[in-house]
């Protein structure tokens, strides 16, 4: 799956971070255990998708406050 995302991703630097989540999943199938640079990875990972996370949230409630009523 982490493949096929590599190949549909549009930007280098999604392919490199979608390639850098394979080269963990091989070391832990490997070897059984993650190593610091895969600690690392996971950690970016992690941090981007909390970044991501907030901005859709923000989004989300400008969008579902109410308009303001307009007077004619």
């Amino acid at each position: 799956m982490v493949i096929q995302a590599t190949s549909i991703a549009t930007s280098t630097q999604e392919q490199s971070q979608l390639l850098d989540l394979l080269e963990v999943f091989r070391d832990f199938t490997e070897n059984g255990r993650v190593n610091k640079h895969g600690l690392s990875v996971l950690a970016s990972q992690v941090s981007s998708l909390e970044t991501i996370s907030r901005t859709i949230g923000s989004k989300v409630r400008q969008l579902q406050k109410p308009a303001p009523a307009t007077t004619t």
